[in-house]
């Protein structure tokens, strides 16, 4: 397998998606951000996995083209492809054992050029629509499935404090009362978004802090492990092994950043036709460099 043919950026955000896929993980985000799953402790949650198949987005490694596990990829031939991070389906911790369907998205930017909560509604409306034909058939809509879809924004290291919101179906009664409609048949999207912040440790969010030490370079490998091990209980080391990959390649992620950074300046600046020995001052790059970006 040649993986000469990844940038650093790319095996950096598949080794986050793994990460966030291991059931010892997985239990902590339904915990806290799941209701049905509130009050059950992580070692039952991880036991409502067991019969769940976590399907993950890959990378082909042979040709460098996507290529998505059975299930992750919807497209219906009209909308487009969508091709999700994580999804999985539960078994509730109830009698009847209900099942919902959950998407984990790994979001780079919480500002992408459009409202994050619209592209949430729209995973999750999907989510919805291809149940038809899989979940049920024909008129029988009573069996549609609830769906979570749940945004984790990495880059929030530079605010104060961090943002859980919860976007989801409710009722209103305006004249009168409806009580034969239930809650379990309207509550069938639900939207969270998470932002990290710059110190987890300030607050009393364990899916923060999780998520924080996990996915993020903001403290030393020892430490991540530290406490992925004390205050979580993960001691899988497949977990220990992506945290270090992550690590060791999280500088030359950086790099190619401020490299990519350097290309779209020399962009803008080539469109507003500066001389060229400005663009070379301004960015750093050599005059071949900038050549070819013409």
């Amino acid at each position: 397998m040649d993986m000469s043919k990844f940038s650093n950026k790319t095996k950096y955000d598949n080794i986050c998606k793994k990460l966030l896929s291991y059931k010892e993980v997985l239990a902590w985000i339904l915990k806290e951000c799941v209701s049905e799953y509130n009050g059950y402790d992580i070692g039952y949650i991880i036991r409502c996995l067991d019969g769940s198949n976590i399907l993950l987005q890959e990378e082909d490694v042979h040709y460098g083209t996507r290529k998505v596990t059975d299930n992750t990829e919807d497209d219906n031939g009209v909308d487009g492809l969508i091709k999700y991070d994580i999804k999985f389906s539960p078994t509730l911790p109830d009698n009847v054992k209900t099942q919902m369907i959950i998407n984990i998205e790994a979001q780079n930017k919480y500002s992408a050029g459009y409202p994050l909560i619209k592209r949430g509604i729209y995973y999750a409306s999907r989510l919805i629509s291809a149940q038809r034909g899989t979940v049920f058939y024909k008129e029988d809509y009573g069996k549609l499935q609830k769906v979570y879809s749940i945004w984790i924004c990495i880059d929030g290291l530079n605010l104060k404090e961090p943002k859980i919101t919860e976007f989801s179906l409710d009722k209103k009664e305006y004249l009168g009362r409806r009580k034969q409609i239930e809650k379990k048949d309207y509550d069938l999207i639900d939207i969270i978004i998470i932002r990290l912040c710059e110190d987890p440790d300030n607050y009393d969010s364990k899916i923060v802090k999780l998520l924080t030490y996990l996915i993020t370079n903001k403290y030393d490998l020892e430490e991540r492990k530290r406490v992925l091990k004390e205050d979580y209980n993960i001691k899988m080391e497949e977990v220990y092994e992506g945290v270090n990959d992550m690590s060791s390649l999280s500088e030359a992620v950086f790099q190619e950043g401020r490299e990519e950074g350097k290309l779209e300046i020399a962009k803008n600046m080539l469109k507003d036709n500066l001389p060229l020995e400005v663009i070379v001052k301004y960015t750093g790059l050599s005059k071949e460099e900038i050549e070819k970006l013409r």
